[in-house]
């Protein structure tokens, strides 16, 4: 396998890591950090799935293709558990007819059931930050509001959407929503200046 001499081209902004391929073009660092942060959202995607890579009713998988792979973990976990499945970790055009899309996305705007996070609390405010900075950069941050349309407009048949609450924080009384909450902490933790950083400095007046 070779590889085009950009995609191994790097550059430090704001002591971070960053792809130069399509610079600019991508708001999330590429480096130890945030191949951590991907290895926690894949894990709690697991606990929230219990333990189902995916929700498709596939039945013995040959080719599968992870768009946006990040650090390959979910491809390297497929392959392990199909492994006569032909498995493409890139961006691709096409899908065989009778195949299945399925596609996960993050709320980057936080909400809560009880008005613990109100309008105009820094949660509330950083969120619609966010989306805003997003819009100027050329990218929609707020993709799970518009998913399932977006899907059904290009011709897909058959859309089922699916929603899952991930707390912050070990404070839900369910065992599950506890150990989702304690990861999804970290997550934050970690990932509030990987997500905010270049979005913030390049794009907020």
């Amino acid at each position: 396998m070779s590889l085009a001499s950009s995609v191994n081209h790097y550059k430090l902004e704001n002591n971070r890591r960053y792809h130069t391929y399509r610079d600019g073009s991508y708001w999330v660092p590429h480096d130890k950090e945030a191949v951590e942060l991907d290895t926690i959202a894949h894990h709690i995607f697991l606990l929230t799935l219990n333990d189902k890579l995916f929700l498709a009713p596939l039945q013995n998988p040959k080719k599968v293709l992870d768009v946006g792979t990040g650090n390959g973990i979910w491809a390297q976990d497929f392959a392990d558990k199909f492994p006569d499945a032909d498995i493409i970790g890139t961006l691709d055009h096409s899908l065989s007819p009778g195949g299945y899309l399925e596609q996960a996305e993050i709320c980057p705007d936080l909400e809560s059931d009880d008005n613990s996070i109100p309008k105009g609390c820094a949660f509330e405010q950083g969120g619609r930050l966010a989306i805003e900075c997003g819009e100027r950069s050329g990218k929609a941050l707020d993709v799970q509001r518009h998913i399932k349309s977006w899907i059904t407009n290009a011709g897909f048949i058959d859309v089922v959407e699916e929603k899952y609450k991930w707390p912050i924080g070990d404070w839900p009384a369910d065992s599950r929503l506890k150990d989702i909450g304690k990861w999804n902490a970290n997550h934050w933790n970690l990932g509030i200046e990987a997500w905010s950083m270049r979005l913030l400095t390049q794009y907020h007046d």
